[in-house]
C-alpha cells in the first residue's frame, strides 16, 4: 500500500515538472519598441532633424531600437532559435535503419510534428517579396573635422569665397560644440530607426521590403553619390524625404533638385515619391508635445505654467515671400497643433540663425523676442526648435550657446527641449509620411490614436 502511495505522489511530481517544463517553452519576451533644417542659401545652415520620443502603436513597431524614452508599447517576440522542446523519441533524426511512415501514410491520430522540429518550422512561411521600395533621408550635412570647415563652407555658397575672419568664427563655432558636427550619425540613426518602422508586420505581409539611404546637400555622403547604390539595388520605387517637417522650395525644394539630377545623370528611371511636407504627422506634434511636457517638469510647480515657451525655425531670406512660398505657414501649422496640445499660457514664436548676408531675413528674430519677455518680467524661458529635428550647429551653438547667453544678459534663464534625435515618435512620423507619399489610400493608425489622445504623456 505505501509502495503504490509512493509511486502515485512521484508520477504526480514528474506530470508537474513536466507542465513546468512546456510553460517555460512557451513562454513569450515582452520587447518594447524603441527628428528641419532649413537651407540658409548663404551660408549658415547645417539644419538638420532629429527627435526621440516615446509612442504607441501595435506590433508594427516591433522592430523599433530601443530609446532612453518611456515607451507605451509593448510587443510579444517568440525567442529566436529552434524551439528547445524535447523531440517525442529522444533523436534528432530518424536512423537510416528505421523506416519511418510518410505523414501520407500514418493514420490521422497517429501524425505528429517531425522530431526536432521548430515553432518557426512550424509556422507558415513569410511572403515573398513583391515590391522593394526605397527611402532616401535627406539632410544638410556638416563637417567631420575642423579642417573640413572652409570647403564646407565653400559648398553651402556654392563656391563663392567668404572672408576670412568670417571662416575663423565658423571654425570656432564647430570647435565649441565638439570640433564637427553630429548630423551625420544622427541622421544615419534615424534612417534605421525608420526602416524597422516600415518593415512592420504588416509590409511583411504585403510582400513589401523598405531600404533606407542617407545622403547630404552639403557634404558626404552627398545625396548625388548615394544614388548609384540605389540604382545598383534595384528598388522598385523611391521615396524622397528631407528631415525638415516643413517646406519651402529654397530648403526642401533643393533637396529634391538634387535628388532627381542625381536619377538624371544616372539614367535611372525609378518612379520617384517625393515628400515635401510632414509638419502635421501626429507622431511628430506628439513627439515635440512630449519633448516640451519632460522640459517643463523640471521647473517648480508653482512657476511651471508660467514659463513662456519660444518655439523657434529656422529664418529665410524674405524674397521668398515675393515667391507665394508656405514656408511661414508650414510652421504656422506645426505650431499651433502643439501649443493647442500643451496649452502653456503663455507662447511666442521667433525665427532663428539668420544668414550672414546683408539681404533682409524672416523675423521676428529670437534676440528681440526675449528682449520682450525681460521686459515683461519673465525670469525663465523654454526654447521649442521646432523647426530643426536633431542636433546640430543651429542647435548645439546658437540655442545653447548664443541665446542661452543672451538671455543671461537679460536677467533669463532659459532652456530648451530635448532634440527629436532618432527616437520611436520621429521615426514613426517619418515612417508615416514614407507610406503616405507612395500609397495615397494608405491611413495612419497614429492619426487615430491622435484621436484617441494615445501617445501623449500627462
Amino acid at each position: 500500500m505505501a509502495d503504490n502511495q509512493d509511486r502515485k505522489q512521484k508520477q504526480e511530481q514528474d506530470a508537474e515538472a513536466q507542465d513546468a517544463l512546456v510553460s517555460d517553452e512557451d513562454e513569450t519576451v515582452t520587447g518594447a519598441p524603441m527628428e528641419t533644417e532649413e537651407e540658409d542659401p548663404d551660408l549658415d545652415s547645417e539644419t538638420d532633424d532629429d527627435d526621440d520620443d516615446d509612442d504607441t502603436e501595435d506590433d508594427d513597431d516591433e522592430d523599433l531600437p530601443d530609446s532612453d524614452e518611456p515607451v507605451e508599447l509593448s510587443a510579444q517576440v517568440e525567442p529566436e532559435g529552434e524551439d528547445a522542446s524535447p523531440s517525442t523519441n529522444g533523436s534528432e533524426e530518424p536512423s537510416e535503419e528505421t523506416p519511418v511512415e510518410s505523414a501520407a501514410e500514418a493514420p490521422e491520430d497517429e501524425k505528429q510534428p517531425a522530431a526536432g522540429s521548430s515553432k518557426k518550422d512550424r509556422k507558415k512561411s513569410e511572403p515573398e517579396i513583391t515590391e522593394h521600395i526605397g527611402v532616401i533621408l535627406m539632410a544638410y550635412g556638416g563637417p567631420d573635422k575642423l579642417d573640413d570647415v572652409p570647403d564646407y563652407l565653400l559648398d553651402v555658397r556654392s563656391g563663392r569665397p567668404m572672408e576670412q575672419e568670417l571662416i575663423d568664427e565658423f571654425v570656432e563655432r564647430y570647435r565649441e560644440i565638439g570640433g564637427r558636427s553630429p548630423i551625420l550619425e544622427l541622421t544615419q540613426a534615424q534612417a534605421k530607426g525608420v526602416e524597422k518602422a516600415l518593415n512592420n508586420r504588416k509590409a511583411k505581409e504585403a510582400g513589401i521590403k523598405y531600404t533606407t539611404y542617407v545622403g547630404m546637400r552639403h557634404w558626404n555622403p552627398y545625396i548625388r553619390d548615394v544614388v548609384p547604390q540605389i540604382v545598383e539595388d534595384k528598388v522598385d520605387k523611391l521615396v524622397g524625404i528631407v528631415m525638415a517637417p516643413h517646406y519651402s522650395k529654397m530648403s526642401v525644394g533643393k533637396y529634391m533638385e538634387q535628388l532627381r539630377e542625381g536619377l538624371e545623370k544616372a539614367g535611372s528611371e525609378i518612379p520617384v515619391f517625393e515628400v515635401h511636407s510632414w509638419k502635421d504627422q501626429p507622431m511628430f506634434i506628439s513627439g515635440v508635445s512630449s519633448r516640451i511636457r519632460d522640459a517643463l517638469r523640471k521647473y517648480p510647480s508653482d512657476i511651471r505654467k508660467e514659463v513662456p515657451i519660444v518655439f523657434t525655425a529656422h529664418s529665410l531670406p524674405t524674397r521668398i515671400l515675393e515667391w507665394g512660398d508656405e514656408y511661414p505657414d508650414e510652421i504656422r501649422v506645426s505650431v499651433e497643433m502643439v501649443a493647442d496640445r500643451v496649452r502653456q499660457r503663455h507662447w511666442r514664436f521667433a525665427f532663428q540663425s539668420q544668414g550672414a548676408s546683408a539681404e533682409p531675413w524672416l523675423g521676428p528674430e529670437v534676440e528681440e523676442t526675449l528682449e520682450d519677455l525681460a521686459a515683461e518680467g519673465f525670469k525663465h524661458v523654454l526654447m521649442v526648435p521646432i523647426g530643426f529635428v536633431c542636433d546640430h550647429v543651429e542647435i548645439l551653438y546658437d540655442v545653447d550657446i548664443e541665446h542661452k547667453a543672451h538671455a543671461e544678459k537679460l536677467g533669463m534663464e532659459l532652456s530648451r527641449i530635448k532634440s527629436l534625435n532618432d527616437g520611436p515618435m520621429l521615426c514613426r512620423a517619418v515612417a508615416e509620411a514614407v507610406r503616405k507619399a507612395h500609397d495615397p489610400t494608405h491611413v495612419s493608425e497614429d492619426a487615430e490614436a491622435e484621436l484617441a489622445g494615445v501617445g501623449d504623456e500627462d
